[in-house]
């Protein structure tokens, strides 16, 4: 997929929300308490620097986030296909975050996923992940539309 359409891209997205859905759900439930600590110290971190840093580094801390979820599921194949799949979106991902709004609604997001997993809700810990993906779906859209793409 060296110049994927924008069906394509959100073809992705839809696949990389339900393994990071997946995740959410397995983390909730499987997570060792200094895992739950890694994804609340992420969760501080991406909300400190939505507020006070750059797109790159909010970017960065983004990733380290997502991927303390990955890591809480302790299921290694599910951690190598959501990196597969994320591999392909980076570019994507990484072009959203410089978008207008998105690193000021993420945060709260963030927020509602790391609630979820740290009171073990895994139904809600999914919903959150799934819906917050989605909406980088939505963002790559947009941002095609505004680049007429």
């Amino acid at each position: 997929m060296s110049h994927p359409t924008m069906a394509q891209i959100v073809d992705l997205f839809e696949v990389v929300s339900e393994l990071e859905a997946f995740a959410a759900r397995l983390a909730a439930t499987r997570a060792t308490d200094a895992q739950m600590a890694a994804i609340q110290i992420a969760h501080d971190q991406c909300g400190f620097l939505a507020r006070t840093g750059d797109a790159r580094d909010y970017f960065e801390a983004n990733n380290v986030f997502h991927s303390a979820i990955w890591a809480a599921t302790n299921n290694q194949a599910l951690i190598e296909q959501i990196r597969a799949a994320d591999k392909r979106l980076t570019p994507y991902r990484r072009q959203i975050t410089f978008y207008p709004r998105r690193k000021q609604d993420s945060p709260s997001e963030h927020k509602q996923i790391a609630e979820a997993l740290a009171l073990r809700q895994p139904d809600i810990a999914q919903s959150a992940m799934r819906d917050h993906v989605m909406i980088l779906a939505d963002d790559a859209l947009q941002m095609a539309r505004d680049l007429r793409l």
